[in-house]
């Protein structure tokens, strides 16, 4: 769950972030670039969330996360200026990233027998969180939100992960 409400959600925002610029009047090519941030940060993140992994407990690091994701969509949701969704963008994607290794541990020690099944399980909610999530975040474009609901959506599911945070093993 809480891969899906990171980086799967990271992906879909990252797959709809340049046309919510364009729509909000960026240049393709500053939408790009803003847009990829999403994606970019939290490639960069996903080491350093291993390294805090050790000095930082995994509730907090995942409980961060969510708030920072949710924080980012938001920002893009309220389609103000270019640079605060570049902010949003950079944001979401940079907080999405951390959580990776605290995840993919939990899941191994809570099946120990088949670790590979318990990641491919926890890949497996992200990425049907990402088929899912893009075309019904592309609907929202047909919205007169101009696509900014699919961005409050986004935060909404994010935060929503709060609910099974305290049960979980991490």
């Amino acid at each position: 769950m809480f891969q899906a409400a990171t980086f799967g959600l990271a992906v879909v925002a990252g797959n709809w972030a340049v046309p919510l610029l364009e729509r909000q009047g960026a240049s393709s090519a500053a939408a790009g670039l803003a847009g990829g941030l999403i994606l970019l940060a939290g490639i960069l993140t996903r080491p350093t969330g291993g390294l805090l992994a050790g000095r930082v407990s995994g509730r907090r690091l995942v409980a961060a996360s969510l708030v920072g994701t949710s924080a980012g969509a938001i920002l893009l949701a309220l389609g103000g200026s270019f640079a605060l969704s570049t902010l949003g963008s950079l944001l979401l994607g940079l907080m999405a990233g951390l959580p990776f290794a605290v995840i993919f541990a939990a899941a191994q020690r809570v099946r120990p027998d088949a670790p590979g099944a318990a990641i491919a399980l926890v890949n497996a909610c992200a990425v049907l969180t990402i088929l899912v999530g893009t075309p019904l975040a592309g609907l929202a474009f047909e919205l007169p939100s101009d696509g900014r609901l699919a961005f409050a959506i986004i935060a909404a599911l994010s935060a929503a992960a709060f609910i099974p945070l305290r049960a979980a093993r991490l």
